[in-house]
């Protein structure tokens, strides 16, 4: 399957601002949030999780073939993975290493 590079890097660049700009806004009126007992994520990690879950999807890969080059976005995977490893914020959040993907 051939990418639409021009396409997916329009896309790529409206999700990563779109993110960011979310985690900023977020940031600044997170104070009241609480984390569950139990639960071993900072507020922070939890911002990038659940933004992460709100990207995932279940698409049939015919129907991805066969609506390649109309589709705004790639399949989610690619687009949560992608989206992440390219915000620095992320890395910081969950103490990702600079030589990990």
């Amino acid at each position: 399957m051939k990418i639409n590079s021009k396409k997916a890097l329009l896309e790529s660049m409206a999700d990563n601002g779109g993110l960011r700009g979310a985690y900023r806004a977020w940031l600044r009126h997170q104070e009241h949030d609480k984390t569950l007992p139990g639960l071993h994520y900072t507020k922070n990690q939890l911002f990038w999780i659940g933004a992460a879950r709100g990207l995932c999807e279940n698409r049939d890969p015919n129907y991805e073939k066969s609506m390649f080059n109309t589709l705004p976005n790639p399949a989610g995977k690619l687009r949560v993975n992608g989206l992440m490893s390219n915000i620095p914020e992320f890395a910081e959040d969950f103490h990702c290493s600079p030589d990990t993907p």
